[in-house]
């Protein structure tokens, strides 16, 4: 099966846990899906100082500073500190940009290993989120990632995509060299052909396609009069292939960029 995102599984640097009513929700900040497709299993390297304890994967899709609930594995019940490899049940249908999570049972002892990168941390929440969950609700564990790798089958293209009410679609973009790099998108259209001019509150994320890494997230954007979006940002790298995400409001539109 292909690798559809998250991080190698190593036994790290720390471990999270359960701590907290009915456990508690993480969410991989920087290690998304890197592609679209059909997730089947996982690797995690699991932490437990004593006791058996539970667990759950899950799928959340960002969409306007919310994380929303896509779907979920079965629940794993382990012992002990050791590389696991779980299979799900039902199968989850994720695409680019969607943010793996992890469920873990009410406990102070450590569950999951983390490792250690700067800049590329694990937001979490008190719970079992299985519902909408804002990112200003969730707590910043920063520079730490979890040891939780997930696989699948691919499914079409992961160079552009469509969902929301706009279902805006995938869309082209060119890189200028200049002090700063520059993305500029082509027109962007909803699902009708409208171009999206003159539109504001838009968020562009850009991705590290090998690790899945965010490198850097530009909000307060606005379409021109030809509904074009431009912005600047030193974290860009020229020769350098990115995932970008376009989100309008509920809609997203992915893809992929090189660098001139």
């Amino acid at each position: 099966m292909a690798t559809l995102g998250g991080l190698e599984p190593l036994f790290g640097d720390a471990a999270f846990s359960g701590s907290g009513a009915g456990g508690r929700t993480y969410f991989m900040d920087a290690h998304h899906i890197i592609s679209n497709g059909s997730l089947e299993s996982a690797d995690i390297y699991t932490g437990s100082s004593s006791g058996s304890y539970d667990l759950k994967i899950k799928i959340f899709r960002p969409s306007g500073g919310d994380y929303n609930f896509i779907g979920e594995s079965q629940v794993y019940n382990f012992t002990g500190t050791s590389l696991k490899t779980v299979t799900l049940d039902t199968p989850i249908s994720v695409l680019v940009g969607d943010i793996i999570a992890l469920w873990l049972s009410a406990s102070s002892d450590n569950k999951i290993r983390v490792q250690n990168f700067v800049g590329q941390g694990t937001r979490n929440i008190e719970g079992d989120a299985t519902a909408t969950v804002a990112e200003s609700s969730t707590s910043l564990s920063p520079d730490y990632s979890m040891s939780l790798q997930v696989f699948g089958v691919l499914s079409g293209s992961s160079i552009n995509a469509t969902l929301g009410v706009m279902s805006l679609n995938g869309f082209d973009a060119t890189i200028v060299e200049g002090a700063d790099i520059a993305i500029t998108t082509e027109p962007l259209k909803n699902n009708t052909g409208t171009l999206l001019t003159s539109t504001g509150s838009i968020t562009a994320d850009v991705y590290n396609i090998s690790t899945g890494a965010l490198v850097v997230r530009k909000t307060g954007l606005t379409s021109d009069a030809s509904g074009v979006v431009s912005f600047t940002d030193p974290l860009l790298v020229t020769a350098t292939e990115y995932r970008v995400i376009i989100s309008i409001s509920t809609s997203d539109g992915v893809a992929r960029i090189t660098t001139s």
